[in-house]
């Protein structure tokens, strides 16, 4: 739920303050939370590393999905996906607040 949450949150930058932009498009279609934020970053300081947003992401299918790479949640792992996902909120209300679109 992170994972998901933290990548809507930055799908709603993209959407409303790159909406000019050519690539928007398939970037609104990706889940890669780690290219979302390095497009954001080139207009956005984002307080959270590109490092942290792919690791969400990639946890996400590793956790959600059983198979070969399944694994199971520890307490310590879904407090750093809350950990990260309440940093990327916070940057999304400051850009939103400060009248970016």
């Amino acid at each position: 739920m992170c994972a998901q949450s933290g990548e809507k949150y930055l799908k709603a930058v993209l959407e409303r303050c790159f909406a000019g932009d050519a690539d928007i498009m398939d970037l609104l279609h990706s889940h890669n939370l780690r290219i979302l934020h390095d497009r954001i970053m080139t207009r956005f300081n984002l307080k959270v590393s590109s490092k942290d947003c792919k690791w969400l992401g990639d946890f996400y299918y590793d956790a959600g999905y059983p198979g070969d790479n399944f694994v199971l949640v520890s307490e310590s792992d879904a407090e750093e996906c809350l950990r990260i996902v309440e940093v990327i909120e916070t940057n999304v209300r400051a850009i939103f607040s400060n009248g970016e679109s």
